[in-house]
């Protein structure tokens, strides 16, 4: 259902450049959720201990390059 979604990288309207499209969960941090998160249903239980909860933030970048190299690094393809 979702084979044609690819990983982009955009230039954000705060002049900072990440990834839109089908996101794979290894470009990610899990982080602790905020109440904001938990609000929006975008919090899940900590994988190890389920004890905290917790969110996934993808990470923005000062330049295109830097974000096609964080990607490159973690052997995610993603389109020009």
């Amino acid at each position: 259902m979702f084979s044609n979604l690819r990983v982009h990288i955009i230039q954000f309207p705060s002049k900072r450049w990440g990834f839109v499209g089908t996101l794979p969960i290894i470009l990610a941090d899990e982080v602790p959720a905020t109440e904001a998160d938990v609000m929006g249903q975008r919090a899940h239980w900590e994988r190890e201990e389920g004890s905290r909860l917790m969110t996934w933030k993808f990470p923005t970048f000062d330049t295109a390059d830097d974000a096609r190299n964080y990607a490159a690094a973690r052997k995610v393809q993603v389109q020009a």
